[in-house]
């Protein structure tokens, strides 16, 4: 698989984990206040809009735990995707070996 491709899945994976704990530790500060973390969920989480489907993040049973690791996963799927169409994009750039082109 392509580094690049390699890259954008661990960011998937990373990113979804890091806006929960950050959601999580906001919450625990101030309870009566929105998380802003909560906010940039939509745009660097795309497939949190599963969670939906769960309970209220503190209380968690199994069937929370599965809906959490397949929105997690689908967002890797979905950076995965990403990192390929910006590999193919890469990969048809031209490459000038002599450098810059120099105009008149």
């Amino acid at each position: 698989m392509k580094r690049i491709v390699k890259q954008f899945m661990v960011a998937g994976l990373i990113v979804p984990i890091f806006l929960s704990v950050a959601n999580l530790i906001e919450l625990a500060l101030n309870i009566k206040k929105v998380p802003v973390t909560h906010s940039l969920w939509p745009y660097l989480w795309p497939s949190s809009f599963l969670l939906g489907t769960t309970h209220p993040i503190y209380a968690f049973d199994i069937v929370d735990w599965l809906i959490l690791g397949i929105s997690i996963g689908a967002n890797v799927l979905l950076c995965a995707l990403i990192g390929l169409i910006i590999d193919s994009v890469w990969v048809r750039i031209p490459k000038d070996k002599n450098g810059p082109a120099q105009f008149p």
